[in-house]
């Protein structure tokens, strides 16, 4: 108890009390293995995002040409030869 009239400063108490000392050295398997289990998913969906909008864009270059070769074909009325009868064309 307090003397009547006394007064305690703040933060001047002491109190033994003791610590556990958390060696990050000793389990760090269990660590990585959380971090990994963290960022492997996050990882494979950047990887696999790329590689899925890049067979996208493969694929819209390609129709892009396709279209672009049928319309000149139509448009300059080319004709192919025909393999079967040398020396004549194809019937559109």
């Amino acid at each position: 108890m307090l003397a009547p009239g006394a007064t305690i400063a703040p933060f001047q108490c002491e109190v033994n009390v003791r610590k556990k000392t958390i060696y990050w050295g000793e389990n760090r398997g269990a660590l990585h293995l959380v971090e990994f289990a963290l960022v492997v998913p996050l990882f494979l969906l950047l990887v696999f995002a790329v590689a899925d909008f890049g067979r996208l864009f493969f694929m819209q270059m390609t129709l892009q040409n396709a279209v672009r070769q049928a319309g000149r074909f139509a448009m300059t009325g080319s004709h192919l030869p025909d393999p079967n009868n040398p020396g004549k064309n194809l019937s559109r």
